[in-house]
């Protein structure tokens, strides 16, 4: 199911690609990867303690 998408001020990623979201965390760093459907990622984003 793909959706039209369109940024909006202070968007900082839209994709209408189909996909998923993985969140891996350490005791330090949380991240978010947004990933499609075929593994590729398509945007990253970390936060430090």
């Amino acid at each position: 199911m793909i959706r039209k998408v369109s940024p909006i001020d202070d968007t900082l990623y839209c994709s209408p690609e189909a996909g998923f979201s993985v969140l891996p965390a350490t005791a330090h760093e949380l991240c978010l990867h947004m990933i499609n459907k075929d593994g590729h990622i398509l945007y990253t984003v970390g936060r430090n303690r």
